[in-house]
């Protein structure tokens, strides 16, 4: 499809490189942060995917103590995540491996179950709520009972709340990338309750949001490109989350 084939490509730039997956390196930290935050400090077996180049993948399994199964349907990716592996300590490798599957048929992999199954960014690049929702059947018929899918993903509920924002501001609307369909929380959330307890919804990006994607443009009016890492972006990334103004929400979901 020309979706796999755009990150087909994107696996070029490299597997220690974050911007393989994103142009906001800063956002990315912020993503890792906030689904570490819901893995134990514990020897579990947890699945990332749609895992890309393994960057997460590998931050993942150097700060937390559990076995770490990449996933994703790009064997490019998958080729530069086994790169990356190759290159780590013993202590980490011998707790990753990475195979190339599809979200959308994750238990014809036969592996065995997983304590945690984490998506980033993953589910917003299938072509329709259908497809999304067969994603997450999928998924949750990898996790173990009880166990917890992480799921940090866009919303468009929380993507107009920016564009408010923006219109608000006088600035232009924020245009969604080609490849993207974020999650309806109306259509999903009601499916998604009928396989998981939804604990809790963070929208951690919030702070963030505001700064880079409204005063960061306010402040640099006549700047072509946004700059990622500009001293106003470096300063939002360590404030804490405040408001509901991220498309970026973390759902933390129990499996009954």
């Amino acid at each position: 499809t020309k979706i796999k084939a755009h990150w087909d490509e994107q696996a070029a730039k490299g597997a220690d490189n974050p911007l393989a997956t994103t142009n906001d390196k800063l956002l990315r930290e912020l993503e890792i942060k906030s689904i570490l935050s819901h893995i134990p400090d514990a020897p579990l077996r947890i699945a990332d995917v749609g895992c890309g180049t393994g960057y997460s993948t590998m931050e993942f399994a150097r700060q937390r103590p559990a076995r770490f199964v990449g996933i994703d349907y790009s064997e490019n990716m998958i080729g530069e995540a086994d790169k990356l592996l190759a290159g780590v300590d013993d202590a980490v490798r011998g707790r990753v491996e990475f195979h190339v599957g599809d979200v959308l048929s994750l238990q014809s992999l036969n592996l065995e179950l997983f304590d945690i199954v984490t998506t980033d960014r993953c589910l917003i690049n299938l072509t329709s709520a259908e497809d999304q929702k067969q994603a997450i059947a999928q998924i949750h018929g990898i996790i173990k009972p009880g166990g917890a899918y992480i799921m940090c993903e866009g919303s468009r509920q929380g993507f107009a709340k920016v564009n408010e924002l923006c219109a608000l501001s006088g600035l232009p609307l924020l245009t969604n990338y080609w490849h993207n369909i974020y999650l309806d929380e109306d259509i999903l959330l009601p499916y998604v309750a009928g396989l998981f307890d939804v604990v809790a919804i963070e929208n951690f990006a919030s702070t963030y949001y505001v700064a880079s994607r409204i005063y960061n443009a306010v402040s640099a009016p006549d700047q072509a490109k946004p700059d990622y890492f500009s001293p106003i972006n470096r300063t939002a990334v360590n404030l804490p989350p405040i408001g509901d103004y991220s498309p970026l929400r973390t759902y933390y979901l129990r499996k009954r």
